[in-house]
This record gives structure tokens, sequence and C-alpha cells, in this order.
């Protein structure tokens, strides 16, 4: 029989019996195990079936779009360049900044380093620091050093363990020139290297003196005499106190056509020019066989 707007043949509503058994609830190990096998998971959806307007496969794992996914490493990748380029700027991360006071170079002992420094510093206007990484720095350093008279020549600025070294060639003094005080301000005695290049005033006791009387320096410290007798004859001395041994006149003078020097108590004649190996060897025969006080001349040889 049918039933009909839910009630039986009879005209009763159609209730629950009391007397059916119920299915008893899953409890314990049944439900625990339905459970593991994904029974009540919810499956996910076919990408095939979204009808969302997503484009199929721009969902990367987790729920972020598949254009997102490279980001942090592109972040990551951003941040370490930023971090090199800044310890090439930055004296914390790259090379240190030095002192100029503390670059490591050769002096002569008749220059004070501190002073030295200090004039280098004065004539270029430099910083008082320096820092090996950037050329500019090495580049206005190396020329600072070159404007000081005594510098001849820098050959080299080096930077190995966190100091910097500098190669740096000094002029010596060779010849001592008298000087008409009425003539110059600064003192009636000078000294020129064997280039005949003028030095910055100094006390060097046992060098060559000129006899000639030559007029004052036409030149700064630095820069030439300006002067053919004292050029010349700083180029003799300086080429006499090189040879093995060296041979140092007390005394040198320009004589027409010649010098006239005084080596080891003897007048020596000498000629034009500076060089000349078979009169070096002549006057060092004569040196030894020649009595004392006695002239040596070697001008035409």
């Amino acid at each position: 029989m049918s039933r009909l707007n839910g009630k039986s043949p009879s005209g009763e509503e159609d209730r629950p019996n009391p007397d059916r058994e119920a299915p008893p609830p899953e409890t314990g190990k049944k439900s625990r195990a339905k459970r593991k096998n994904g029974s009540s998971k919810t499956q996910p959806a076919d990408p095939k079936n979204q009808t969302d307007g997503t484009p199929i496969g721009s969902i990367a794992p987790g729920g972020w779009p598949a254009w997102i996914v490279p980001v942090p490493a592109l972040l990551g990748m951003a941040f370490i360049l930023c971090l090199a380029w800044f310890g090439t700027r930055n004296p914390a991360f790259g090379p240190k900044v030095i002192p100029l006071q503390q670059i490591q170079i050769a002096l002569p002992t008749w220059l004070n380093r501190v002073q030295f420094l200090d004039e280098v510093r004065y004539l270029s206007s430099l910083p008082s620091t320096v820092d090996p990484s950037l050329k500019e720095d090495l580049f206005h350093l190396k020329a600072g050093l070159g404007k000081h008279p005594w510098v001849r020549s820098v050959d080299a600025l080096d930077f190995q363990n966190e100091a910097l070294t500098a190669k740096v060639q000094f002029r010596t003094p060779v010849l001592e020139v008298g000087v008409d005080p009425d003539k110059t301000t600064r003192g009636n005695t000078r000294f020129v290297d064997e280039a005949g290049v003028l030095l910055p005033v100094g006390d060097f006791p046992g060098l060559t003196r000129l006899g000639n009387f030559v007029p004052a320096p036409r030149g700064e410290p630095g820069q030439l005499w300006g002067d053919s007798v004292v050029e010349g004859g700083a180029a003799l001395v300086g080429w006499l106190t090189r040879q093995t041994p060296p041979l140092r006149p007390a005394a040198i003078e320009g004589v027409p056509g010649a010098w006239r020097l005084q080596i080891q108590g003897h007048p020596v004649f000498w000629g034009s020019g500076t060089d000349g190996p078979s009169r070096l060897a002549f006057l060092r025969l004569a040196l030894e066989s020649v009595g004392q006080n006695l002239p040596i001349d070697v001008s035409g040889k």
C-alpha cells in the first residue's frame, strides 16, 4: 500500500517506530580506521571542473599564484648584490681607510716622517685619510708625493695586509753651492742633486763645494737651478760618487774647457763632460803613484 501525504492508509501519521532498532554509532577502532583511510576527507576539486575563471595550472601548491613563487629567490639575490655593492663603498665592510701618517715609506735619514707627510698633504691639499680601494685616492696620493721637492719619482703604491706602502725614490744632495746673500733671502748656501735640481734648505756637511760664484737659483725647490756651471758640476760629482769605490771631490770649480777638482789632496784637471771610463782609470792609477799635493791632469784623456 502506498502512503499519501505522510499518512498511512488508515489516516494516521507515519511516525517513527520506537521498536525499530537504529544503527549503532561508529565508535572505537572502526571509527578511527575509517578516519585513517580518508573516507571522511574532502576530495580535491578537479581543475578541469573549475568554473571561477582561474586559468588551469596558475595555482601553485599551497594556493599561491604561480608567478609569485620565484619572487623570494629574486629578492634574496637582490639583497646579496646590495650587500656586495655596499661593501665596496663602506669602509666598515671593505678595505680600511688608512690615515696619511700611517703610510709605510722608507725615508732618508735627513727627513722627518711626520714633517714630510705634513708637507705632502699641504702641497697637494690631500685629506687626512686614504681609501686604498678607491683609484681616485691612490692617484691623488701618488701625485701629492711627486710634488714634494725631495721626491725624484714615485714608483708604486702597494696595498697588502691592510698596509699601504709607497715606493719612492728620493733626491740625494751631491753639491753645495754658495750664493751671494744679497741676492737671495733663503741663505747663502744651497744644495742640488746630481741633476742640478735645487733642494730644500738643510744641513749636509761633507759635500763637494762649488768654487764658482753663481747667480741665485731661478726656480723653486724641486726645480733645476737654471745655471750651466751648477748643473754641469753636479753631474760630474754625482757620476764620480756613484763609482765603485766612489770618488768624492772636496771641491769643484769650472775653468775654461775643463773642471778643476780637489781629490785626496790633489788638484785634478778633468776634461769637459761627465763620462770617461779611460780618464777615470788613469786618475785612479795617478792617485796611487803621484806624490802628495801634485796636480794630476786627465783633461786630455
